[in-house]
C-alpha cells in the first residue's frame, strides 16, 4: 500500500496534523519547503518509493495596490509557488515524478484587486503546467477561485 507524505513551509499543516494522526498507515507530515534547494534536496533523499505524483499547493499573500508593489513583495509571492515548481521539475529529480498536480488560483485570469503579484505568480505556474504537459508530461492545474469559509483569502482576512 503506497502513502502520502505532506509538505509544509510552517509545519502548521492548516488541519492535516489532525489528520495524519489519524491515519498515520497512510499519511506523513514534514516540514519542508520545496522552494528552498536544501529542502527539496532532502525531501527526494526521503522518498524510498519509485516514481511518485505531486500535488503542489504553495502560496503567500502579500496584498497591496500597485502603488505600494516592490520586487520584496512579489518575491515573497513568487518563491513559494515558481520556487517550489522549479525544485519539483529539477532535472535531477524530473524523471521521478509520475505526474503532478498544480493549484493556481483564477486570479491569473481574472485578476484581484491588491494581488497583481499573486496573479502574475499564478500565471507563471500555469505556463509551467503548459509546458510540462507539451512534453508529454502528465501534469495538470487548478485554478482556484476565492471560496467562503476557507482558503487563503479567508486567512488573509482573519489576520488582519
Amino acid at each position: 500500500m503506497g502513502s502520502v507524505c505532506l509538505l509544509g513551509r510552517s509545519g502548521r499543516g492548516g488541519g492535516c496534523s489532525s489528520l495524519v494522526g489519524q491515519h498515520a498507515a497512510l499519511l506523513r507530515g514534514r516540514l519542508c519547503d520545496v522552494g528552498r534547494v536544501e529542502d527539496a534536496r532532502c525531501m527526494w533523499q526521503q522518498l524510498t518509493c519509485g516514481r511518485v505524483g505531486v500535488m503542489h499547493a504553495g502560496g503567500v499573500l502579500q496584498d497591496a495596490l500597485l502603488a505600494r508593489q516592490s520586487m520584496r513583495r512579489l518575491r515573497l509571492v513568487g518563491a513559494p509557488k515558481l520556487g517550489g515548481v522549479a525544485t519539483l521539475y529539477s532535472g535531477a529529480h524530473a524523471n521521478v515524478l509520475a505526474w503532478s498536480m498544480l493549484f493556481s488560483s483564477v486570479a491569473a485570469l481574472l485578476g484581484n484587486a491588491g494581488q497583481i503579484n499573486y496573479a502574475a505568480a499564478n500565471a507563471l505556474l500555469d505556463a509551467a503546467a503548459d509546458v510540462r504537459r507539451a512534453g508529454g508530461c502528465s501534469t495538470v492545474r487548478v485554478q482556484w477561485a476565492a471560496r467562503r469559509g476557507g482558503g487563503m483569502a479567508e486567512a488573509a482576512v482573519h489576520e488582519a
